[in-house]
């Protein structure tokens, strides 16, 4: 029988922005564990059974089943359509995996001192401080490596431009992001047309028709409820345009 983890740390910053409930949480992190085992027979795969997998989570193989297959549908995991092995995709290496090395890293930082606003101060990596956005901390020699930011100028654009269209339509909301869920943001933004495949203007066209409908404009107020709605958003463009042109439409097409 494969080693199953012994207990599960759940970074409930990430498990939110994902959508996963704690069960679903927990099952990704065995399938991602049991993939990468070293002494596994078969290597990048999970081939233990639902059964196991139930047994160790105190759960009916039914309720695994389900569990597995919300799974495949928030990308967070695939399987092998022959062999029904499983694997976790880059979704959760992306935002699980270096979140806790982040974390691992930081464990072994020394203090580090940092300019702020023209003066030096001595911050921690625990402090409410951040250091730059853009660092990730190398285990091996302690140093800060700088890396290139995970968006790019149109992803900051078209969130920008949902913030904008937001704004118009509720004067009354407050604008109080901070710089990290701002990049929070380009980086979701990236993700849709990245991992998800939207093509930039179909994700403009979706923005600007959805802040426009009386019913999507009060529930697409952030990127992240635009990616989880992307799907349904394009269908209703692709339905109100076709009614009023009563012909295909260059940007919108209907999914395949």
């Amino acid at each position: 029988m494969e080693e199953i983890p012994k207990y599960t740390t759940i970074i409930h910053k990430v498990r939110i922005k994902l959508d996963l409930t704690c069960n679903e949480y927990c099952v990704a992190d065995i399938i991602y564990h049991l993939s990468n085992n070293p002494s596994a027979k078969v290597s990048g795969w999970c081939y233990a059974s639902k059964e196991t997998i139930g047994n160790y989570m105190g759960l009916a193989k039914k309720n695994i089943h389900l569990i597995i297959n919300k799974l495949i549908e928030k990308n967070i995991i695939i399987k092998d359509e022959q062999t029904r092995w499983l694997k976790t995709t880059s979704l959760w290496y992306e935002n699980v995996i270096i979140e806790k090395m982040k974390f691992n890293n930081e464990e072994s930082l020394p203090i580090v001192t940092k300019g702020y606003y023209g003066q030096e101060r001595k911050v921690t990596p625990h402090s409410n401080e951040s250091l730059h956005n853009n660092n990730i901390y190398n285990n091996i020699n302690n140093s800060i490596v700088t890396t290139e930011k995970n968006y790019t100028d149109q992803d900051e654009q078209l969130t920008n431009l949902l913030y904008e269209k937001v704004k118009e339509n509720y004067s009354f909301l407050i604008d109080n992001k901070t710089d990290n869920q701002k990049i929070d943001d380009y980086e979701e933004m990236n993700r849709i047309n990245r991992i998800d495949k939207k093509d930039y203007k179909l994700i403009k066209a979706v923005i600007l028709w959805c802040q426009q409908d009386s019913f999507w404009r009060k529930n697409i107020r952030s990127v992240q409820k635009l990616r989880k709605q992307f799907d349904n958003l394009m269908i209703r463009v692709y339905e109100k345009k076709k009614e009023e042109n009563g012909s295909s439409i260059a940007v919108i097409r209907p999914p395949r």
